[in-house]
């Protein structure tokens, strides 16, 4: 039987994925024009990210395999929470860190 508490861990958990998914998406088509205007070419670990930032879009996917994937266990949200938070707290400064230090480089070279 599914709790209140594994529905909170699950729908906190599709948020954070959701969260997760969206920054990248959002930010990227802004930094290629910011990449144009410096007429310098994308580095890779950028490029990657404007080729295949739809893949981040698997997060939420993910998180809902969590939460079938145990389907009678006790703590049925955990997984799916667990999964959710560790996509947000990794996606977004990997995107950061792939968009802004290069601009940053730029700037002082």
């Amino acid at each position: 039987m599914t709790t209140r508490k594994d529905r909170i861990g699950m729908t906190v958990g599709l948020f954070c994925a959701i969260l997760a998914a969206a920054v990248p998406t959002a930010a990227t088509p802004y930094f290629v024009g910011v990449y144009d205007s410096f007429g310098a070419s994308l580095p890779v670990l950028t490029r990657l990210l404007v080729d295949h930032g739809a893949v981040v879009w698997l997060l939420p996917v993910l998180v809902m395999l969590a939460w079938f994937a145990r389907p009678g266990s006790d703590h049925r949200g955990k997984a799916p929470l667990l999964v959710g938070m560790v996509g947000l707290f990794a996606v977004v400064p990997v995107t950061v860190y792939a968009l802004y230090v290069p601009i940053l480089a730029l700037a002082a070279g």
